[in-house]
């Protein structure tokens, strides 16, 4: 009951600083640990990567919301401000003892990519922590797909496709092919526009390609398997 009670304070700072951000760690949240769970996590393992997603970003808080908010190009101080947020995150989260440290790495390591190109420590390949590999690749997925004041979300389509050509550069090559096909990133009824121009309904999803839903056009009911309609693709 403590332990929740910190994470729901936790939580609670991130919604009062801003409502984007909140529903952005709680979509990281639900992503992180469906691939927790496909990866036959533990308990407790599984507990700690739900909780480092949810609270990945608290370190946004001490970041000005006027960045944040931005509607225009950030400038280079700006992009250095906005840096900060992982070892603000970390600061924050080792004031308390309680707070497991995986989950402590996952805030401080969200943004460190494979090929050692990320921040704050520039850290590469296995020296990032496995959770935290995790949660940035569902981070950077959601922040994709999700509309903010300084920019328009991006189809499905081009978000997986860029989130390919990163591979072995921000993400893990491993952990990223086993995002997309394991992790339903489409959720069952689920309305999706598609890039023939019908509208359709997400009936399943195909197991070994996440990325290729079972959808019902609404014009006539049919199905149709992504699967083996390649020319056609999910736009949003």
């Amino acid at each position: 009951c403590e332990n929740a009670a910190i994470i729901g304070n936790g939580f609670q700072t991130i919604k009062m600083y801003d409502e984007n951000t909140s529903l952005h760690s709680v979509n990281v949240a639900v992503m992180a640990t469906m691939f927790g769970m496909s990866l036959g996590y533990d308990p407790r393992k599984l507990n700690n990567l739900g909780v480092g997603g949810l609270l990945h970003d608290i370190g946004k808080s001490r970041v000005p919301i006027e960045i944040i908010g931005k509607s225009g190009k950030l400038d280079e101080e700006e992009i250095l401000e906005v840096r900060k947020h992982p070892q603000h995150g970390w600061d924050i989260l080792d004031k308390d003892v309680l707070i497991p440290a995986t989950v402590k790495a996952i805030a401080l390591q969200h943004h460190e990519n494979w090929d050692g190109s990320g921040y704050p420590r520039g850290i590469r390949e296995y020296e990032v922590y496995e959770l935290a590999a995790i949660v940035h690749i569902c981070d950077v997925f959601d922040a994709l797909i999700s509309k903010r004041t300084y920019k328009d979300s991006f189809s499905f389509t081009d978000s997986i496709n860029y989130m390919k050509s990163q591979s072995g550069k921000m993400f893990s090559p491993y952990f990223l092919k086993y995002f997309f096909r394991n992790v339903p990133i489409f959720h069952t009824g689920t309305d999706v526009r598609l890039s023939n121009g019908e509208k359709a309904i997400i009936v399943s999803n195909n197991s070994g390609d996440m990325t290729r839903p079972v959808v019902r056009l609404y014009k006539d009911m049919s199905e149709i398997n992504l699967c083996y309609e390649k020319g056609i693709e999910i736009v949003s």
